[in-house]
This record gives C-alpha cells, sequence and structure tokens, in this order.
C-alpha cells in the first residue's frame, strides 16, 4: 500500500519515472512471450520412455539384480523400432563394465530394429573412479557422466577428513566422481541433451548443452522421496528448464514422475507413479536459442545490482543530508 501511495501521490517526476519503467518491462516480457525462439530442427521422432518401479530397498540387493534386468529387457523388447528408448538413472544396478555382455546383446537387437538407446548406468574406470552415467546405445554411441553430484547421496563430503564414518549416507556402490565436461550425446541422429537427477534444477547448468543439443532427457530415480512432494517439485522444475530452453523434454524415471513435456513446458503425456510403465510419445528436435539460453541469470543479477546500488546511494544521500 505505501509503495502504490507513493506512486501515485509521489513527486511527478517519481511518478512518471516509475510509471514509464513499468509500461517499458511489460511492453518488453509481452514481446519476449509472444514468439517462437526454437524451431523445428528435423522431422518428429517416436521415443518410449520406461518406468521400472524398482523398490528402493530392492535396487541395489544383488537377489533382486536378475529381476531388475529382466524387467527392463522385456520392456524394451516390446517397444523396438521406436526412434529412442529410454531407461531411467542408474537402471542398470550394476558397473557398466560387469554388463557388457547384457548391453551388447540389447544393442545387437536395437540395431536391427533400428532404435536407439539411452541407459543410466554407473561407470567404472581401471583408475578407479566411478561416475553416475547415461551410455548412448546409438552410431554413434558415447556416455555422459553426472557433473552435479548429490552430496551424502553420491558421495561423502570432506572424505579425506571424516573416512568411513559417514558411508551409510554416502552412495550404495561406491563415492561418485563428478564428470568435467557438458557435452551431448547422439540418439538416433539427434544431438541429445542428458540430465541426470537433479541436475535439471540447474538452469544456468543446463544451457552449457545449449545450443547444439535438439532434445533434452532428463533421466532419475526419484524413489528415495516415496510419496511426498519431492518428484512432483522435481517435475515442475523440469518443466521450467524446457521453457527455458525451448526444447522438448522426456522424464525416464524409476518409479515416476515419467513424462513428456513440449518446448513450451506443457505436459504432453504422463505415466502414473509406482507403477510398471512404457510412455510412448512423438516429439521434436528443435534448434535456436531462447533469451535464457543467451544471457542466462545475468539480466536478473543485473537488474538485483543496480537496484540494491540506487538503495545505497539513496542511503548515502540521505546521511549526508542529516549530517550537513
Amino acid at each position: 500500500r505505501f509503495r502504490l501511495a507513493w506512486v501515485v501521490q509521489g513527486p511527478s517526476q517519481r511518478r512518471a519515472a516509475v510509471v514509464g519503467a513499468v509500461l517499458v518491462a511489460t511492453l518488453a516480457g509481452l514481446q519476449l512471450l509472444d514468439r517462437e525462439w526454437t524451431q523445428p530442427a528435423a522431422d518428429p521422432i517416436d521415443v518410449v520412455l520406461l518406468q521400472g518401479n524398482i523398490a528402493q530397498d530392492k535396487k541395489w540387493d544383488p537377489r533382486y539384480r536378475d529381476i531388475t534386468l529382466e524387467r527392463y529387457q522385456a520392456l524394451t523388447a516390446q517397444h523396438l523400432g521406436a526412434d529412442i528408448v529410454i531407461w531411467p538413472e542408474a537402471a542398470i544396478p550394476m558397473w557398466h563394465d560387469q554388463a557388457k555382455a547384457y548391453l551388447a546383446e540389447l544393442e545387437a537387437l536395437a540395431d536391427q530394429a533400428g532404435t536407439s538407446l539411452m541407459i543410466g548406468v554407473p561407470v567404472r574406470e581401471a583408475e578407479g573412479r566411478t561416475y553416475n552415467a547415461v551410455v548412448s546405445l546409438s552410431d554413434p554411441s558415447g556416455f555422459y557422466y553426472k557433473r552435479h553430484l548429490v552430496p551424502f547421496g553420491e558421495y561423502v563430503p570432506f572424505r579425506d577428513l571424516l573416512g568411513s564414518a559417514l558411508d551409510v549416507l554416502g552412495a550404495p556402490m561406491s563415492d561418485f566422481t563428478p564428470g568435467r565436461e557438458a557435452h551431448v550425446l547422439n540418439a538416433a541422429g539427434v544431438p541429445v541433451g542428458a540430465l541426470i537427477c537433479y541436475e535439471a534444477v540447474f538452469g544456468a547448468e543446463v544451457t552449457e548443452l545449449l545450443p547444439e543439443a535438439q532434445l533434452l532427457v532428463n533421466v532419475s530415480n526419484d524413489a528415495w522421496f516415496g510419496s511426498s512432494l519431492g518428484p512432483l517439485q522435481h517435475f515442475q522444475m523440469a518443466r521450467m528448464r524446457a521453457i527455458e530452453t525451448g526444447r522438448d523434454l522426456l522424464r525416464a524415471t524409476n518409479t515416476g514422475i515419467t513424462a513428456a513435456i513440449n518446448h513450451e513446458g506443457k505436459v504432453l503425456k504422463r505415466a502414473p507413479q509406482f507403477e510398471v510403465a512404457t510412455l510412448s510419445a512423438e516429439v521434436t528436435p528443435r534448434t535456436g536459442a531462447p533469451p535464457y539460453v543467451r544471457w542466462r541469470d545475468w539480466p536478473v543479477l543485473g537488474l538485483t545490482a543496480l537496484g540494491l546500488g540506487l538503495l545505497l546511494l539513496r542511503r548515502i544521500r540521505r546521511h549526508h543530508r542529516l549530517g550537513t
């Protein structure tokens, strides 16, 4: 109320400045919203998202490993012929080098059907480094290593200081190493930006995959959150990344929320939570760079700095008047 009264009753120059600034901001905002910032880069493609619904207390239990692998293999076999089939984060509950024969068999079947596979799998290198990864079984194939790890979920902070004291809170197999590069994968001939779990929360980091990526894929395992609001919040954040980047976004999760989102943030399709499910959708690879991809958070940071600077200047002037 005070601010509104200041605008209405304050000095005419101040009123004019504030009203003018509001009008300019409104018109600029309308111009930004009322246009397409990205364009189709290729014909629509058919994608299938798999939701295995593996309970968290069974996911890393070796006794349930074969059940998990057989389930995902069967779900994949039902949809060979789609352009891309996407599995959730760490869908394979074993190291990549231990699953090579299993993956080679899947890749051979997928190649015959003209299908690219994107699969979440942990990777262990000879030097001892381990990664939370997505492998693209396509031509060419490739790996994306998660760059933004979850403390106490994928690694224990201050490991050198704490040793094994907090291992119960760490990753189920080993502390993961963060990936260093933001690079796209190839799937069905489309440059795909992979986001593993809560990497989809960090808008500025997602833009590092742009404008090269023509499609975004977010693989996750939100089973940790159970039936809380966590999966819903994560889902809404992923929708924001689709809007900011102007890219269709696909979410393949273990227990939900598995969904296909278009470049405007609209939900095209969504699978039910806590069920074994497959979700088929048609999405369009897109190209272009919306404002957020170009400028990231700098306009907001700049306006914030300007506002703080004006407040500081006002305080200095007021202090100077009182002092005199």
